[in-house]
């Protein structure tokens, strides 16, 4: 049974998590929550504005290797819950491992694997009850209790995911089905977006996912690119191209 631990101020679950591990206690793992953090992480070395409201929460799930689209897997299993006890209209996989509602931003997603003993580190980090500050809106966050015109209990809700998370880990062997959904509920589907690789950039139409999580954009002249990493952004319509 993994241990759980909460605690008000953290610099981060991540961090927390990974130095709760050094000291060797808790042989099953850890379930680390926040109740906020003040340096939380984002990819690539991005910051996540982490206050007082969200859930801020990092675990793990053992698995004996490594599975190029774990952060979609984690993905679906969140968009799942979410549309299982909510029923959210606009709930979206963003590739690769974010959610978004409405347009806007609710959830991230960080994974990494540990090699040496066959497990990944999870962290998720949701906008449930947190009031959109200037910070927050300048990022186009969205609080999934303003959508919902109520709290939400983040205690319940992590217990609820990392129970989903274990619970649909045999999918890790048939990733189709996870990618498959996820594909369905893409973020940004059929409009024009760039994928960002360091200091390469591709343009094209987000027309979905490879059967390893890849990102697909359809270039103008019809060819089909394959995006293994980056960061995606979709390009803003303009009037000409919204009334044609």
């Amino acid at each position: 049974m993994k241990t759980r631990l909460y605690l008000h101020n953290l610099d981060s679950t991540k961090l927390e998590y990974e130095k709760l591990a050094e000291l060797g206690a808790a042989a099953d793992g850890w379930i680390v929550r926040a109740g906020r953090q003040k340096s939380g992480m984002g990819r690539d070395g991005n910051s996540w504005h982490s206050p007082l409201g969200g859930l801020w929460l990092s675990f793990d799930l053992i698995h004996p290797a490594s599975v190029a689209s774990f952060p979609l897997y984690v993905g679906f299993c969140l968009w799942e819950l979410l549309s299982d006890i909510y029923a959210l209209q606009d709930l979206k996989v963003k590739w690769p491992n974010d959610l978004f509602l409405d347009g806007k931003k609710l959830a991230g997603i960080l994974c990494s694997y540990q090699q040496n003993n066959s497990k990944y580190l999870i962290g998720i980090g949701i906008n449930t009850n947190v009031a959109l500050d200037e910070q927050l809106r300048s990022h186009a966050a969205a609080s999934l209790c303003q959508s919902l015109g109520m709290p939400v209990s983040n205690e319940f809700m992590a217990r609820l995911i990392v129970n989903r998370v274990e619970k649909n880990s045999h999918l890790l062997h048939e990733p189709e089905h996870y990618l498959k959904q996820c594909a369905k509920v893409l973020y940004g589907l059929g409009k024009q977006a760039v994928a960002m690789m360091g200091q390469n950039t591709v343009s094209g139409v987000i027309s979905g996912l490879s059967g390893e999580g890849f990102l697909l954009l359809r270039a103008d002249r019809g060819e089909l690119q394959q995006i293994s990493h980056g960061t995606l952004r979709l390009k803003p319509v303009t009037p000409h191209q919204a009334f044609s």
